[in-house]
């Protein structure tokens, strides 16, 4: 705190005193606010920013320790350092004062450096203290922030696990019925069931993002690395993928560049989903003979995975929001497309938590080609 922005109360019955202090502080930048006794002093505190006080013993009415001793013990002023000014010399009023809770003694007659020296250490002090406390203020919620974020996360973990298990039952005996297994459905019957299944899907799809989420926002994200084939994670995402790319009569394509037997470093899993979810998006947005693909190219330092689609684009000035948590760039009484806006927002934190980079490339109308990196 520099002097040019400190205040400094004088507190003194004498004004050839008051006017000694002035003419030691006001050179020196302060801005001094003056009282001439005990209850002028506890005013003055009311009604100015008041940054140190320096306070006379004798005073008529109450004196200098009965004071401090109030200011002490008014939250609103305990923080200002008051510095007792007095003619005696002997321990018991020095022993008064600290009891009160004054911080420093100067002794009358005054020495000019002395007291300046005093205040400024004084000021320097306080602003430590001021900064301390803010930080410490600031780390109690930052901590209390983090635990109420890791008490959602804990909780929306948990019920996501606890609804995965009835809707994979639910899942699971509709598919029986859809094979008619155990007997015939009639057509309508077959349209409810494979709409129940769909429905099922789509919603085990949201539950696990939201896991994938959860999982990814906590302090520490532990990857489980393994060497594997490309190759493998091609014809694996296709199998995946093909289904839903016939239904909707679009073309879906992998191709690996230039080694077809090129392996990779990586959490397989999490890369796995990374994919999926770029894929998803890129058959969701896409009409019927269109075309998505999948494309690697590896070098020394990383390799390079695109997924490009030629659906419907992303205007320029929606593409800052498209990794914005649960952003959907559809408003909600218009919604053509199912989700809950966080794929995207998981993808690219699995990318970075692999040390890579995500990234898009679009135009309106044309189709968009989202890209990433995996360093190897």
């Amino acid at each position: 705190m520099s002097c040019a922005m400190s205040r400094v109360l004088c507190v003194d019955d004498e004004p050839k005193n008051l006017a000694l202090l002035e003419a030691m502080l006001l050179p020196r930048g302060y801005d001094i606010v003056f009282a001439a006794s005990g209850l002028e002093a506890l005013e003055k505190l009311k009604t100015e920013q008041i940054d140190l006080c320096l306070l006379d013993v004798m005073m008529p009415g109450i004196d200098g320790f009965e004071v401090c001793r109030r200011i002490k013990s008014d939250d609103r002023y305990r923080n200002i350092p008051v510095v007792m000014i007095t003619s005696y010399t002997g321990s018991i009023h020095r022993t008064q004062g600290i009891e009160a809770g004054a911080e420093d003694f100067i002794s009358k007659p005054f020495d000019r450096f002395e007291v300046l020296a005093r205040i400024k250490m004084l000021l320097e002090v306080k602003s430590l203290n001021v900064r301390l406390n803010a930080a410490r203020e600031y780390a109690a919620q930052s901590l209390q922030a983090a635990m109420v974020s890791r008490i959602k996360s804990d909780f929306m973990a948990n019920m996501s696990h606890e609804l995965l298990t009835p809707l994979h039952a639910v899942i699971g005996f509709s598919t029986v019925l859809q094979k008619q297994t155990y007997g015939s459905i009639n057509d309508k019957q077959q349209e409810f069931v494979n709409h129940i299944i769909s429905g099922g899907k789509r919603l085990e799809t949201m539950i696990n993002d939201i896991l994938a989420f959860t999982s990814s926002k906590k302090d520490s994200v532990e990857l489980e690395l393994s060497t594997f084939s490309l190759q493998e994670l091609s014809n694996t995402t296709l199998m995946v993928h093909r289904e839903k790319a016939l239904k909707k009569g679009i073309d879906l394509y992998f191709e690996l560049t230039p080694e077809i037997d090129s392996n990779i470093t990586a959490d397989q899993m999490k890369l796995k989903h990374i994919l999926a979810n770029l894929i998803s998006n890129a058959l969701k947005f896409s009409t019927a003979g269109g075309t998505v693909r999948v494309t690697t190219i590896k070098n020394d330092s990383f390799i390079l995975f695109t997924v490009s689609d030629t659906g419907i684009g992303i205007k320029q000035e929606d593409i800052p929001n498209l990794f914005q948590i649960c952003t959907q760039l559809e408003p909600a009484n218009t919604k053509v497309y199912a989700g809950i806006g966080l794929g995207l927002v998981i993808s690219r934190q699995l990318v970075e938590e692999h040390g890579g980079e995500m990234w898009v490339e679009s135009r309106f109308g044309a189709g968009s080609t989202f890209s990433f990196t995996i360093p190897q």
